[in-house]
């Protein structure tokens, strides 16, 4: 792990916080490209860091393994995940194709039942700053056609895919920029829907995603040229 990082780049968050305050403070330095992809991280190293005992923050580190954040390898700890542009590509491609269906056999399914539970979803997230809160909301949001699909296959198929759709999501999150670019382009797909024309949703949510993609190859890279110190 960097030295920079034992000199304040985690700070300690107190003996009486919880493991979602670790958690947090973890994750932060993963998306800054602090701790880079590959890096070990070792419970007791990482609990003196944040000033608590190793329970909350193995905690942490298990919920940052569903996000697709770590791996935790059985006997050696939890190391920091890297996928290569390939692989990214390959989920993007992939999911893509299942939501872009997915999103069609929803509005079948739901009419304007979708819609009302879209718009909803969406007006609890635009002021929403909290990166995880954010993350959460946008899965939620995505869940509701996937899930409304009532295709069992298809659901488990995305549900495959999601260390690296969550990855993703926290690196939108984590940029306000980006953060506001996807709430637009959430209410585009709305706004679609609403107006009847599913095909049109479809071609919203593919940008969606494909746009999602590029900004994440571009933090990546980031993170990769900061990791060899360019």
């Amino acid at each position: 792990m960097k030295e920079e990082l034992e000199r304040g780049k985690i700070s300690k968050v107190g003996r009486q916080t919880l493991a979602q305050k670790c958690y947090e403070q973890i994750k932060q330095s993963i998306l800054q490209g602090d701790i880079a992809p590959g890096e070990r991280l070792q419970e007791v190293r990482m609990a003196n860091l944040l000033n608590v005992s190793p329970a909350p923050v193995r905690e942490a580190f298990r919920m940052l393994a569903t996000e697709g954040l770590i791996r935790i390898l059985p006997w050696k700890g939890a190391v920091v995940r890297g996928y290569s542009s390939k692989e990214i590509l390959d989920v993007v491609q992939c999911r893509v194709a299942l939501e872009t269906l997915a999103m069609r056999l929803a509005y079948a399914n739901m009419g304007e039942e979708l819609t009302r539970r879209i718009a909803e979803e969406l007006e609890q997230t635009r002021d929403d700053a909290d990166v995880s809160q954010v993350v959460y909301f946008n899965a939620n949001l995505h869940q509701l056609w996937v899930e409304g699909s009532r295709n069992t296959k298809l659901i488990a198929f995305v549900d495959q895919l999601n260390d690296v759709i969550l990855r993703g999501m926290n690196y939108s999150a984590i940029d306000d920029q980006r953060r506001q670019e996807i709430w637009f382009e959430h209410q585009n797909i709305l706004r679609a829907l609403k107006a009847g024309d599913v095909e049109q949703a479809v071609e919203a949510l593919s940008l969606h995603i494909y746009n999602g993609y590029d900004y994440g190859l571009a933090v990546e890279e980031k993170i990769r040229k900061q990791s060899r110190g360019e």
